[in-house]
């Protein structure tokens, strides 16, 4: 579980944006503890529907050193197995782009690269009717030191990436293991002749709900797949390998060849059982385990017996993460992570409101404009959630008021999305305030916009950090923040909970009281006030609506639950007449339950929509 290939890659994904767009469905982390297991990757056709387009890789690049050919196969299979439980209809569906990495400049390595490609392509893709239309040949793999005379040559890799469609995303389903005894977790070992059978037949399970959980095996082997269904879950597992004859030899239960756990119904084994048997194959198919309230994993081989706790297995298998964060990040902010997922009863997420969506439909649609600039890169998802609130959203470049194309007398809002606006350069943010700053034009502009009294405006993440930088031209501002680098001295792409405080703000009215989750995505989103600034009294003057806060609902001091290190856990700050809200967390990228990595609630509009649909009540 300590090995690089198979442990926690946390220490990569959470300093990438993964909801940037606010189109995406599954990314990496799985379930309400966030564990990276994740087996494909799920994105939405647009924001008002449940189709979308899953997408998956595999690569067997070890392997390729002794046996290219099997490795070719086995990544073309990985990829197919993990693309199954996103709800793809069938084997046929899903096509392919392979990436040959090789360097064939001697005989044997030339028939290496040809045998593999016609073994895959004959052998495999052709009886599997799966096309592959595309894909890039990286065919000069070597690297010489002419000094020391060394050549190093990359193996005979195949990489694999596979795509399909999807018609409804909601029937995907994960590694996250379904805490219920009246569940089981089977284990179906694969082979080459009836892959596309048993594919086509699962995929119409998972389809009609009849499998509940799933994971490939292709990283670490059936134990460490089974464990990373344990840590997603948040549960126990008993684990029973001492009838099943091939796993005697303690390396079987590691090998990487084709297999698949997946929970199904106690009472439907037979039927899956019966089924697959007839589909060609026999002594494939075996119960494993169920779920325990424990939270240890019992394993039972034919030669021992175990019994692990999940905080020995979540230590193992986070520690080369740990572990290279600790050189590379803050190693207090590092420390106080690793805690926290060792610690389940903090780390589960947890969402609480007391508020219904009232979606009122108004004669006049209010106008806002969706400020843009050089590296903005949030406008559209900012755009679909005002969209869908009922205002006329019009995107406005500031190339717009600079050549008097457009101007904000006709807006009644404006909205500073995220991005990474002129690159950062200047600070987070600075770089945009300063163009409007220093433009006399633009400076006037923007300052009658704010001093009107039918006014709003909003600004997410760079968008805070524009507005912050920009108080100077908004009244009842001087209490806000400059934003600076976090404390983990990383950009920090998490999905955490808020608490909801009362506040002057117009945008959280009726949402006072309530515990959401929200995605953010930043490196320098940590609150820093002016010197006589208090931030516990802006707190009681209703000037700070939202506050990053555990599982419990208490503010959140410690890293993750506080990502960036805002004292307080401080995290949105409206100005004293509450029209107008500067944040870092993103409400346009969770306003739809389908783009949370997470949520219990099952209706098309999460809580934050209400934050929407309060800016449109505002003129009502």
């Amino acid at each position: 579980m300590r090995h690089p290939t198979v442990g926690s890659k946390s220490f990569l994904i959470n300093i990438g944006d993964r909801s940037v767009g606010g189109l995406t469905y599954r990314d990496q982390f799985v379930g309400p503890y966030q564990v990276p297991v994740a087996d494909h990757a799920i994105t939405l056709s647009d924001f008002n529907t449940n189709s979308g387009e899953a997408m998956s890789m595999g690569e067997k690049s070890p392997i390729a050193i002794s046996n290219p050919v099997a490795a070719g196969k086995l990544a073309l299979a990985e990829a197919l197995i993990n693309l199954l439980p996103s709800g793809v209809s069938k084997l046929s569906d899903i096509k392919i782009s392979a990436n040959w990495m090789a360097s064939p400049d001697n005989a044997q390595r030339k028939t290496d690269l040809f045998n593999t490609v016609k073994e895959l392509t004959q052998k495999v893709c052709n009886p599997w009717r799966i096309a592959v239309p595309v894909g890039k040949d990286s065919l000069s793999m070597k690297t010489i030191w002419q000094k020391d005379k060394k050549t190093n040559l990359s193996p005979q890799s195949l990489i694999i990436s596979a795509f399909t469609k999807i018609k409804n995303v909601k029937k995907s389903i994960t590694p996250q293991l379904i805490d219920s005894n009246e569940l089981s977790l089977v284990y179906l070992v694969e082979c080459i002749e009836e892959f596309p059978k048993i594919y086509n037949y699962l995929a119409t399970k998972i389809n009609k709900k009849r499998i509940f959980s799933f994971h490939d095996i292709s990283d670490g082997g059936l134990i460490v797949s089974a464990v990373e269904m344990m840590l997603a879950g948040g549960c126990g597992l008993n684990l029973d390998l001492s009838k099943i004859s091939f796993l005697k030899e303690s390396n079987n239960l590691f090998s990487e060849e084709l297999g698949m756990l997946f929970q199904i119904n106690k009472k439907d084994f037979s039927e899956f059982k019966k089924d697959l048997v007839k589909l060609g194959l026999k002594n494939s198919f075996f119960n494993i385990g169920s779920t325990n309230n424990t939270n240890n994993l019992f394993l039972k081989t034919s030669s021992q017996s175990l019994r692990i706790s999940h905080k020995v297995l979540m230590h193992s298998w986070s520690s080369v993460s740990y572990n290279i964060k600790l050189l590379r990040d803050n190693q207090e902010t590092t420390k106080q992570e690793h805690r926290f997922l060792l610690d389940t009863k903090r780390s589960k997420l947890t969402q609480k409101f007391n508020f219904k969506l009232n979606k009122r439909y108004l004669s006049r649609a209010p106008k806002i404009a969706i400020m843009r600039d050089q590296g903005v890169n949030s406008h559209l998802e900012m755009a679909a959630a005002f969209s869908q609130a009922g205002f006329k959203v019009i995107d406005v470049h500031m190339r717009d008021l600079l050549d008097n194309s457009s101007s904000l007398d006709k807006f009644q809002g404006l909205a500073f999305p995220g991005g990474f606006s002129y690159g950062d350069i200047l600070g987070a943010g600075r770089g945009w305030a300063q163009s409007i700053k220093s433009n006399s034009k633009l400076k006037d502009k923007f300052s009658e916009f704010f001093h009107r009294q039918d006014t709003f405006a909003l600004g997410i993440c760079n968008g805070c950090q524009v507005m912050s930088e920009l108080k100077e031209l908004i009244p009842g501002s001087e209490h806000w923040p400059k934003l600076e680098r976090n404390n983990s001295n990383r950009f920090e792409a998490r999905m955490v909970q808020v608490k909801i405080n009362k506040s002057n703000s117009n945008f959280f009215n009726g949402m006072e009281g309530s515990q959401l989750l929200v995605p953010v995505n930043h490196g320098e989103g940590k609150m820093i006030f002016p010197e006589h600034v208090s931030a516990k009294k802006i707190i009681s003057d209703n000037l700070v609506p939202m506050q990053f806060c555990t599982n419990k609902g208490i503010e959140a001091k410690e890293f993750p639950e506080n990502p960036n290190g805002s004292t307080n856990g401080i995290t949105a700050v409206t100005n004293d007449d509450g029209r107008f809200l500067i944040m870092m967390p993103h409400p346009e990228r969770s306003f739809l339950n389908n783009q949370l990595s997470w949520t219990n609630e099952k209706g098309k509009h999460s809580p934050w929509f209400k934050l929407f649909l309060n800016a449109r009540n505002f003129y009502s």
